[in-house]
């Protein structure tokens, strides 16, 4: 029992320390440390690699993958991008569940397919289901989560107004394409 709660333990904090594609247990208990500044995010960022880590292993998946965090660190980042945007409720904890398993079932055949070519997934799992669940939270469907009041919304949503945005104003006379405007937030 003892033996298996480390290997638990030691593989959590490998999730952490291969977010910056490192190894170092010193660098993911930082990072496990750090993540809970945010408490509520800290907290479902966890709960997500615990989840990630238990599906991958009662599904049987290669034991030394799952033991670094290959599979569970775009848990991480889910849990983490989903715990600082939405207030916490029931409809919360039913999304990120799912999320969670999207994430680690897309982590588990995207890194099998990219194996085959020789190529790194690293967080396009993270990025395919962040932006699924933010387009389906956004649509015109209420899925019952409430957004956070956090200061990146704020950022966003008072671009223009504040002196931080005084170089896009300055250049706004240069005329971009659409979507390259919607990127550079103009």
């Amino acid at each position: 029992m003892r033996k298996h709660l480390i290997n638990v333990v030691c593989t959590v904090i490998n999730s952490y320390a291969i977010l910056f594609f490192s190894q170092s247990k010193v660098l993911g208990v930082l990072l496990l440390l750090i993540s809970f500044f945010n408490p509520v995010a800290g907290a479902t960022g966890l709960g997500c690699v615990l989840l990630s880590m238990a599906i991958v292993t009662f599904m049987g998946y290669d034991k030394d993958s799952i033991r670094i965090g290959f599979y569970s660190f775009n848990s991480l980042l889910l849990g983490i991008g989903f715990g600082t945007f939405y207030l916490v409720s029931p409809a919360f904890f039913a999304r990120i569940i799912i999320a969670c398993i999207i994430a680690t079932m897309l982590s588990v055949t995207l890194a099998s397919s990219f194996a085959k070519k020789a190529l790194p997934m690293l967080s396009l799992p993270f990025v395919i289901t962040f932006w699924l669940l933010l387009l389906a939270v956004n649509s015109i469907y209420h899925m019952g989560l409430e957004q956070r009041n956090s200061a990146v919304l704020n950022e966003i949503n008072n671009m223009g107004l504040g002196s931080s945005y005084a170089l896009p104003g300055i250049l706004s006379f240069i005329h971009l394409p659409h979507y390259l405007a919607l990127f550079l937030g103009r």
